[in-house]
């Protein structure tokens, strides 16, 4: 793992801490803005609503080359669910809502296959359905910033 981000150049990390946390049985996630999103139900939704966070933030960004930056969410282990979640938006920019929502039905009988024995694979089927049962935050990140963002 890596211990410095590209844009660092050599400088000593920050502190850098995991970005889901338990408080009172409820799940969060921390942006490296300092906002705290949640509460979810159980870490499993935490995960992926933290993917669709970095995938948006990512596709949002002007200055963003997904093949040519560290893979976002790596530290997290969820680069992977980032991945997915940005090839939704990619499609939907692209295409609109519809085929968006056709391409996540597609991936997910194509990811199905193998999720049972391939945990990379239930991660993916977990955050596609994740997007697709909350597919109106998924599209609009200012509507997911305004739904999850905790008021402290």
């Amino acid at each position: 793992m890596h211990s410095q981000r590209r844009q660092e150049n050599g400088q000593a990390p920050p502190f850098r801490n995991k970005r889901l946390h338990r408080v009172n049985g409820n799940w969060y996630f921390d942006s490296r803005e300092g906002t705290q999103f949640g509460p979810y139900r159980n870490q499993a939704d935490a995960r992926n609503a933290l993917a669709v966070y970095l995938a948006q933030h990512l596709f949002d960004s002007p200055t963003s080359d997904l093949a040519t930056m560290e893979r976002p969410g790596h530290q997290d282990g969820i680069a992977h669910m980032v991945r997915e979640v940005f090839d939704v938006l990619d499609c939907y920019k692209g295409f609109g809502e519809v085929a968006a929502e056709n391409w996540v039905k597609v991936r997910l009988h194509a990811l199905s296959a193998r999720a049972d024995h391939d945990t990379f694979a239930r991660d993916c089927v977990d955050v596609l359905h994740f997007v697709r049962d909350h597919n109106e935050q998924t599209f609009a990140f200012e509507k997911f910033l305004q739904h999850q963002a905790c008021k402290l």
